[in-house]
């Protein structure tokens, strides 16, 4: 009834979230693929599990499933309510709340989402095969060239070292737009290379087919637009950032540093985990490791060390 990439998380714009390794998936996807981003486009659905409308849920489910009787028994699962604090009340929207079924349920209804953007907005904002070539760039390249050919050795070094503070390829090429996205769970991130007037625009596109379509709205706090290479962009408690180092060259004596996306612990994180291991402000001894061996302190600190940053 449905493919696995609709049950279990992948990577782009499949639906990601709900088994252990999903997470890793998701972030290895941006920190490989995504380059030159310019714009970060942070989205959250408001209340997402509480807010699901039944009635779309179960005519998403009716695409796929052609059993009434299974029909029925997820609707008076819906419908059916729950106890708190030995009180019953009742269910109008979203998905059971500590159901075994409601992240599947929830997955499956955002899938319209990423099929949305698959089939939508990726084949709209993906133009062009590369950016055409800077001109600055290239007028201070073959000046250095005519300078070295002329002698000039010193001029020639002072002109490349001027173009490797300028891009290669033309960031405000009208011909050229890239958008990448990834979801887990409720939350997605988009980066796109282009205008801010066009970032707006898949913002407002995502926000009306939420609400016309799932009937679901995006976190207004939470759905911000975030310029790539002066701020930071927050997913699944990383900062999402992009890179920008115009001199560090690679072997091949390319910027391969330069426009790449990784990922950083929000400082305050840091600070917050570093509280555990201080006393009086200083760092503090752990009297536990006091009679472990080497290898076996370094051990413990390597895997608290995952178990944090991952």
């Amino acid at each position: 009834m449905y493919s696995e990439e609709q049950i279990n998380p992948w990577i782009n714009f499949q639906p990601l979230g709900w088994i252990s390794f999903a997470p890793l998936v998701t972030l290895r996807e941006i920190t490989h693929k995504w380059r030159v981003v310019k714009w970060f486009i942070e989205g959250d659905i408001k209340g997402c599990f509480d807010n699901i409308d039944h009635d779309v849920l179960l005519s998403i489910l009716r695409e796929s499933i052609h059993d009434n009787r299974l029909i029925r028994l997820v609707s008076s699962m819906l419908r059916a309510g729950y106890f708190d604090d030995w009180r019953y009340n009742k269910t109008f929207s979203g998905t059971p709340q500590g159901g075994v079924c409601s992240p599947l349920l929830s997955n499956i209804c955002l899938d319209k989402l990423d099929r949305f953007v698959e089939d939508v907005l990726l084949p709209k904002y993906n133009q062009g095969e590369r950016r055409r070539n800077y001109p600055p760039y290239k007028a201070l390249l073959n000046a250095s060239r005519h300078a070295g050919d002329k002698g000039e050795y010193q001029r020639a070094k002072m002109l490349r070292l001027q173009a490797q503070h300028m891009p290669s390829r033309d960031p405000e090429d009208p011909e050229f737009r890239r958008l990448w996205y990834v979801r887990y769970a409720d939350d997605f991130l988009l980066g796109f290379s282009g205008p801010r007037h066009e970032a707006e625009e898949i913002k407002w596109a995502i926000r009306q087919f939420l609400h016309d379509t799932l009937k679901l709205e995006m976190s207004t706090e939470r759905t911000l637009i975030t310029h790539a290479r002066t701020e930071a962009a927050r997913f699944l408690g990383y900062e999402v950032v992009t890179l920008d180092a115009m001199t560090k060259q690679d072997h091949r004596g390319q910027r391969c540093i330069n426009g790449a996306v990784r990922l950083k612990i929000p400082v305050e994180v840091i600070r917050q985990q570093c509280q555990k291991y201080m006393r009086n402000g200083k760092p503090s001894h752990r009297p536990e490791r006091l009679y472990n061996d080497d290898y076996s302190i370094v051990a413990q600190y390597q895997a608290e060390y995952r178990g944090f940053v991952q």
